[in-house]
């Protein structure tokens, strides 16, 4: 038997008020597989302990960069 023919047969089976519950099932199920995820989905923490020393050390491996140098400036300098 098909997932189908299966489906169907169990149709067959139900009275009205388990139909308007599967449909309803059904229509959820697949208005949540349409939705587009948001920002909005996401959960927001307060950041741990954890968190505010990785930030301290990627602010600090950016100051030492020193200034911008341009793509063409680099090849320059490159002998490129």
């Amino acid at each position: 038997m098909t997932a189908k023919q299966e489906f169907l047969a169990l149709l067959d089976l139900m009275n009205e008020d388990d139909m308007k519950y599967a449909l309803e099932l059904l229509k959820d199920n697949f208005a949540l597989r349409r939705r587009v995820a948001s920002w909005d989905d996401i959960e927001e923490i307060e950041p741990d302990e954890s968190d505010y020393a990785l930030m301290t050390k990627i602010e600090n491996r950016l100051e030492g960069y020193g200034e911008h140098v341009s793509q063409e400036q680099l090849l320059k300098k490159l002998g490129l």
